[in-house]
């Protein structure tokens, strides 16, 4: 499970050095009011992890089984619905954690930790209550919990940017 769980975070990985330029590009925007640029951005950042992930998770079933045979031996064997839905649960963080990104720029750091206080407790239920089988029950849970970050964090998000004066700290300004 763990062999398959790094290659499948391989996008993950890369993604960091695009996160390095996210944070301070929306921060600039917000900062002087480019609104307008702000959705772009965003716009154009969850388009590209939409494509990503089709492409990744499409890579990963395909070639998945082979690499962590290749990589870690005959012993882990893995499927190519598992390396698939392994990643999923990654990408679907890549969104949560851009979304994350978006949140902090508007100064709304505070409501980047509940969503995924909630996707914890998502895991833990369709962990309880999913498959009979061990790896495909952590697998729903992965992809579960990671979409239900995205969407309550794109949820606060969305509502931010459509009526930024009923949401925003009055004791912040941007």
């Amino acid at each position: 499970f763990l062999s398959g769980l790094v290659i499948a975070r391989v996008p993950l990985f890369f993604f960091q050095a695009v996160q390095a330029f996210i944070l301070p590009k929306l921060s600039h925007f917000a900062a002087s009011g480019s609104m307008g640029d702000f959705r772009s951005l965003m716009r154009l950042m969850l388009v590209g992890i939409a494509g990503l992930t089709a492409v990744a998770v499409a890579v990963s079933a395909v070639i998945g089984p082979v690499v962590v045979d290749l990589l870690f031996g005959s012993d882990f064997v893995l499927s190519a619905r598992d390396m698939g839905l392994l990643t999923l649960a990654s990408m679907l963080m890549m969104a949560a954690m851009t979304i994350n990104q978006a949140q902090i720029a508007l100064h709304h750091q505070y409501e980047t930790g509940w969503p995924w206080g909630v996707a914890v407790v998502v895991f833990l239920v369709v962990t309880a209550v999913s498959s009979t089988d061990l790896l495909l029950r952590v697998e729903l849970a992965m992809v579960a919990a990671g979409a239900t970050v995205a969407a309550v964090a794109g949820v606060l998000l969305l509502r931010e940017l459509r009526h930024p004066d009923d949401t925003r700290d009055p004791h912040v300004t941007l």
